[in-house]
């Protein structure tokens, strides 16, 4: 699928990820896809709104024995719009000491250690590509980690 680019007042190239408008009672709505005709005659979507949410936005650890090591619960990444399949790929927002047990997978686990008396709050989001190559980024899910 093209994407929609638009140079901002700054003359920086952006790309679009999400339109709005307004509807007939004046309420702010996402425009959830565009179709056009190409030079055929065939109807395509030239535009596809893409959002990540997740099953959980923090998540947190307390150790109280050696080794300092854990593993979170469960944290799910879901697209909505867009075109299946998709890809997934989890990055930190940070250098961190915790580490991504499924990183290519929807839903992963996050390892991590710690120091007794030490707290550690890494942060990671992940990144959804569609089969039409739109990408969006989900919000960032904070792994908190107490060494107790």
């Amino acid at each position: 699928m093209p994407q929609i680019r638009i140079r901002d007042a700054g003359g920086l190239v952006r790309t679009v990820a999400r339109i709005r408008m307004r509807d007939e009672a004046g309420n702010l709505r996402t425009i959830q896809r565009i179709r056009a005709r190409d030079g055929s005659g065939i109807l395509r979507t030239v535009f596809q709104y893409m959002q990540v949410t997740l099953s959980a936005y923090e998540y947190t650890k307390q150790l109280n024995s050696p080794p300092p090591h854990t593993s979170s619960a469960a944290i799910t990444a879901t697209p909505t719009g867009g075109m299946a399949p998709y890809t997934y790929a989890w990055s930190s927002v940070f250098p961190n000491s915790t580490s991504v047990v499924s990183p290519t997978s929807a839903t992963t686990h996050f390892n991590g250690a710690v120091a007794n008396g030490n707290t550690i709050n890494p942060a990671w989001v992940c990144t959804v590509t569609d089969a039409t190559g739109a990408v969006s980024d989900s919000p960032a899910v904070n792994v908190i980690v107490n060494g107790v």
